[in-house]
């Protein structure tokens, strides 16, 4: 009897919410149809060319890149035959 009566507790509350009308939005309000669409930005291209952005780009390209075999033979335990 109570498993019935709080099931038509809970269906009478669904009902009651379902039906009720939602109110009027303002045409202000973002989910309004008639609200203006959102204005887009123009998304940044990249970082900036700066004085210390050139400073890292002149060291990267100053440094030449390591050997992957010569990295390799100084490590100790890497010496396989």
């Amino acid at each position: 009897m109570l498993r019935l009566a709080s099931l038509g507790l809970a269906a009478l509350a669904l009902a009651a919410c379902a039906t009720t009308p939602l109110p009027p939005l303002p045409p202000t309000h973002p989910a309004s149809p008639e609200a203006p669409e959102a204005s887009a930005t123009p998304i940044p291209t990249g970082l900036a060319n700066d004085e210390a952005a050139q400073k890292t780009d002149a060291l990267l390209k100053s440094s030449a890149a390591p050997d992957a075999n010569d990295s390799m033979s100084s490590m100790p335990g890497m010496n396989h035959p």
